[in-house]
């Protein structure tokens, strides 16, 4: 695949997981992080529990959501009616029970969420769905989205959860809190002549696309012409 995966093992020891994925130097970096962000008001942590809290994780999303792919240029698959409404159904199923199909997680400065997480889980795994975060300079040099994840890392550990994945695709901090590979495969079975011939397309396609995405100068090339091309008229 273009993409691989990426996940942790978790342990009953939040802080021990954390200090093995991150390391301790990128560990006090985040103590950091944190007490710069307690600088712009109290900080709390929230695990949606109600319909309330629910609605408004989601809000939060979909507006720090709205404004980062406006500025990447990339089309927003948040914006459709069908995917809200599927998000908060899975959001709400569970609700009640304390076993919510998709887990919502915020980062909040007094009443202002500043980070957003969502999370398919089961009884042993979390798999990152979802992050957003506030993109005003003040919050975004304190890297809410880091500081979130981290909390989420403990919190699995403290349900008991055995692995923690943030799901397919390249960024920065997938590589910094999943220090395990998990490789990922496209199959493509062509059964008919013109099937061979779509499929040979699609094969280098794909190819070409995992060339691009595992060769950093390529893809950093690719992310300022996308974003480029979103700020030209």
């Amino acid at each position: 695949s273009p993409s691989n995966g990426y996940r942790l093992r978790l342990s009953a020891d939040g802080e021990e997981t954390l200090t093995r994925a991150l390391g301790k130097d990128a560990r006090k970096k985040l103590r950091q992080k944190s007490k710069k962000l307690n600088e712009l008001g109290p900080v709390r942590r929230q695990v949606a529990t109600t319909v309330e809290e629910v609605d408004r994780i989601l809000a939060a999303f979909y507006e720090q959501k709205r404004v980062r792919f406006q500025e990447m240029g990339i089309a927003n698959p948040f914006e459709s009616a069908s995917t809200q409404a599927f998000l908060r159904a899975a959001s709400l199923a569970g609700l009640e029970a304390g076993r919510s199909a998709i887990e919502l997680h915020a980062l909040a400065i007094g009443d202002r969420l500043v980070a957003t997480f969502g999370a398919a889980v089961d009884a042993s795994r979390c798999s990152g769905m979802f992050i957003s975060f506030e993109q005003s300079p003040d919050v975004a040099r304190c890297s809410p989205g880091d500081l979130l994840v981290a909390d989420v890392v403990q919190f699995q550990c403290r349900q008991g959860r055995a692995w923690f994945d943030l799901g397919v695709g390249e960024a920065r901090y997938k590589n910094s809190f999943c220090n395990e590979v998990e490789e990922l495969v496209d199959v493509t079975v062509p059964v008919t002549p013109r099937g061979h011939a779509y499929a040979a397309a699609v094969s280098s396609l794909l190819r070409a696309k995992a060339l691009v995405k595992q060769t950093p100068w390529l893809w950093a090339a690719a992310r300022r012409l996308r974003t480029s091309r979103a700020k030209t008229p």
